[in-house]
């Protein structure tokens, strides 16, 4: 029998065409990008507890606004995808707007220190959104991103949880 522990993840979503590519602040209304999560190898599975949204601009951000631009077109997507099947996470609601990530992320703040950036953040707790989202083999987690995110400095989605690592 296989000897198992839990250790330890934290990693941002990256673009799967750039895979160096941790910031979703392109022009995505053209060409969407798929911001993802995967288990890496050898790991039996992930299991991913939360999400931490930050969204940077240099504007003030109001809740009508994405950052402090206007409200998007199309919307953030999160999905999970097993087998090739997309399981929407987002309620058939994608994110338009500051507001609306509230609906998703219950601690979310807006910080404004002085002059400098503002920065919307957020941490959505999927267990207490129903349950922990569980990844294996092939199976990813994704971000689509569908709209002109150029005015953001950065927008970032990092991934926290646990893995299962075989010791065999």
């Amino acid at each position: 029998m296989a000897n198992r522990n839990e250790v330890f993840f934290s990693q941002y979503a990256k673009d799967i065409s750039d895979s160096d590519n941790i910031n979703a602040n392109k022009d995505y209304s053209v060409t969407p990008a798929e911001f993802e999560i995967t288990a890496p190898s050898g790991y039996m599975r992930l299991v991913i507890t939360r999400m931490i949204l930050f969204i940077e601009d240099s504007g003030t951000a109001t809740t009508e606004e994405y950052g402090s631009g206007p409200a998007i077109t199309n919307g953030i997507e999160l999905f999970l995808e097993k087998n090739g099947e997309e399981t929407d996470l987002m309620a058939g609601m994608d994110v338009k707007t500051n507001g609306q990530w509230k609906q998703k992320c219950y601690d979310i703040t807006l910080d404004a220190w002085g002059n400098g950036n503002k920065v919307v953040s957020g941490r959505w707790t999927f267990a207490k959104s129903g349950t922990k989202i569980t990844l294996r083999g092939a199976d990813r987690l994704v971000i689509r991103c569908s709209d002109d995110l150029t005015h953001l400095i950065n927008h970032t989605f990092l991934f926290q949880g646990y893995a299962d690592v075989d010791y065999n």
